[in-house]
């Protein structure tokens, strides 16, 4: 039996449609928090490690991402329909919120608030990456390459068949946020 079993023909999904037959080499964790239709909720731990410096700080805030360090309970709430996914995430008190949808030169988008930033997706070695590679304000205005975020953001799958994530987002030399952890997904 194949380690990565496809899961395209069962579902069409934003991330399957956006990566193609990548999509099928990512472990079986990973694809399933990326093929749902509806709404799925996630459950696990996580570590927060908080932003530094007061630009870290400022853009953190912002962007609603956790603002001080602490190891706690974690929920990822995924609403995917119409080609978009609204991600709501919890950690512990601290709750954050992104829509994700296709973007028209390939990779998706993601949006916080006013902020929206390209995405260029890829696969490396089994772990799915979340490079930055355009930003815009309000939609419209573009960010120049000096101001955009730089992503450090992989999810993969532990020796116990868990889903992974590790986010670090970096503006400048200031660290916006790090956070890191595993899920499964909440039966219902």
């Amino acid at each position: 039996m194949s380690k990565h079993p496809s899961t395209r023909a069962q579902t069409s999904s934003l991330f399957a449609d956006a990566l193609g037959a990548d999509f099928d080499g990512l472990p079986l964790s990973v694809r399933d928090l990326h093929s749902g239709v509806g709404t799925s909720v996630f459950a696990g731990e996580a570590e927060s490690f908080g932003p530094g410096g007061v630009l870290g700080f400022i853009a953190a805030w912002i962007g609603g991402f956790p603002l001080s360090p602490s190891s706690t309970p974690v929920r990822v709430t995924i609403d995917a329909e119409n080609g978009r996914e609204t991600w709501v995430r919890e950690f512990g008190n601290s709750r954050f919120s992104s829509v994700l949808s296709a973007h028209h030169m390939g990779g998706i988008t993601e949006r916080f608030g006013v902020l929206s930033f390209r995405i260029g997706l890829g696969v490396d070695e089994e772990r799915l990456c979340f490079p930055v590679v355009g930003g815009r304000l309000f939609g419209v205005i573009p960010f120049p390459a000096a101001l955009l975020p730089r992503s450090v953001a992989t999810e993969f799958e532990d020796k116990q068949g868990r889903f992974n994530f590790d986010v670090l987002l970096i503006f400048g030399s200031a660290r916006i946020a790090h956070y890191r952890g595993w899920l499964k997904k909440v039966e219902k």
